[in-house]
């Protein structure tokens, strides 16, 4: 496990995926109720202000990030849809476990195919 990495949990991710990723002991911010529908810009301005990582299944941070050069500390785009859930959580804990040190300043995309890091410098 790597010490100290915080995770933001955008409110697109699915609850259960919240729940193995704070299975292994990482510290979990999730969106509460109160802030559900907030702009993608929002929830990068709280993320920052927490020095968390931001975990999605919102495409648009992509955007964001590359397009807009909007500063982050990384976002981790899950892109697992369509997969039955019991792979969901292989493809969360294995990436999770193994290249959760590389999640930090980076953008990184996690598919049923594999896992893409790619630094940010801003």
């Amino acid at each position: 496990m790597v010490d100290t990495l915080t995770f933001l949990i955008d409110e697109s991710v699915d609850f259960r995926i919240v729940k193995i990723i704070s299975n292994l002991e990482f510290k979990i911010i999730v969106i509460d109720q109160s802030k559900r529908g907030q702009p993608d810009e929002q929830v990068i301005q709280n993320a920052n202000n927490q020095n968390a990582i931001i975990v999605t299944e919102d495409k648009d941070f992509g955007d964001l990030t590359y397009r807009m050069k909007i500063k982050n500390n990384g976002i981790v785009l899950l892109r697992i849809s369509g997969l039955s859930f019991l792979k969901k959580i292989l493809i969360v804990k294995e990436s999770f476990s193994n290249h959760a040190n590389e999640f930090k300043n980076s953008f990184t995309v996690i598919t049923k195919s594999g896992i893409r890091i790619r630094s940010l410098k801003f």
